[in-house]
């Protein structure tokens, strides 16, 4: 071709023994534990995954108002930091939703077994002493590797936002990870007039040509990204039919752009808030009649279950869990 009438726009081209040499190191690191998954607080989720959540992967954590997925995100970041001590990285938490001291009431909530309603004394007022265990827990927190950004943005915002903070935190030459999390996608602002879904999508495909640029930098990066469901999942045709309950990537906004976008996506459900299902959600199986809304040994106690519809890597599967909400968090189920 013309060296005049080449095009200076061309993606980088490499050979194939240069992306297989790439796969040897990496097989090796992970053998060698050089590489490693953050692991969280759950076995289950940990097995599902990489022995935890795997570097370079872009996580949807999707699911309807109300049904946990703020809390479990907390709660995956404060565990990031808890149980990988032996790990280098920050933390980004883009926090559209919700207040910065409501956050961290909630860390605290899930440690003390406090609700937020005693941490503010709405109908008492907080004893000394609680209020000291209190103030120990958040100074503890301190020191954790995490930063936040609670002003509205726009997908380019974001963008520079990332980037800004890799040069600053300077991570490629520390060789530091990063976790970038979001709560949540609709809220960031939309740009030359662009609708939810083109908002939706430009974000997605932001966070891929991203990911794929700070590896190739030598930054390993993780994104986990908060996202809502559409309201077919409460029509009555799919209450009325077991074989519907379970939700679908048909049932993510957006649903093209995130679902593919992503390497995992998890809907987080609880059953208990679709009017009109019973004792039972889902199709019959293994000679039960669904799985249970309630926790089996405590009537009181809704269950709570993570839909994994898209691992990479592996199969599709569902984990039961507890609503501990009012405690801000969510625990493993086991039934007995």
């Amino acid at each position: 071709m013309n060296s005049e009438k080449r095009s200076f726009k061309s993606l980088t081209v490499k050979e194939i023994t240069e992306v297989i040499e790439e796969a040897k190191v990496y097989i090796d690191h992970r053998k060698s534990g050089k590489e490693r998954s953050l692991r969280v607080g759950s076995d289950k989720v940990n097995q599902s995954f990489m022995g935890g959540f795997d570097w370079n992967r872009i996580i949807t954590l999707a699911g309807m108002p109300g049904s946990g997925k703020s809390t479990l995100l907390r709660q995956w970041i404060k565990e990031f930091v808890e149980l990988n001590l032996d790990q280098e990285f920050e933390i980004l938490n883009f926090q559209f939703e919700m207040l910065g001291v409501d956050e961290l009431a909630k860390d605290v909530s899930s440690k003390t077994q406090l609700t937020l309603k005693e941490i503010y004394s709405a109908t008492e007022s907080l004893a000394d002493a609680k209020q000291k265990r209190i103030t120990e827990i958040l100074d503890s927190m301190k020191e954790y590797p995490i930063s936040v950004v609670d002003n509205l943005g726009t997908v380019a915002n974001i963008k520079d936002t990332i980037l800004s903070f890799c040069a600053t935190k300077d991570l490629a030459k520390l060789n530091k990870g990063l976790v970038v999390t979001m709560d949540h996608s609709l809220l960031v602002k939309a740009e030359n007039r662009e609708d939810e879904k083109t908002k939706v999508d430009n974000l997605f495909h932001t966070l891929v040509a991203l990911k794929k640029y700070l590896h190739s930098i030598g930054i390993k990066a993780m994104f986990i990204i908060l996202h809502q469901l559409n309201r077919n999942i409460e029509s009555v045709e799919r209450v009325t039919n077991s074989n519907l309950h379970f939700p679908n990537k048909t049932d993510l906004f957006a649903a093209s752009s995130v679902y593919y976008s992503s390497d995992y996506v998890i809907i987080i459900h609880r059953p208990c808030l679709i009017e009109g299902l019973r004792n039972w959600y889902g199709p019959a199986a293994d000679g039960k009649p669904g799985l249970p809304i309630f926790n089996p040994q405590d009537q009181n106690q809704p269950m709570i279950y993570l839909h994994i519809i898209k691992e990479r890597f592996g199969e599709t599967q569902i984990l039961s869990m507890l609503d501990e909400l009012k405690y801000s968090r969510i625990v493993e189920y086991h039934s007995q």
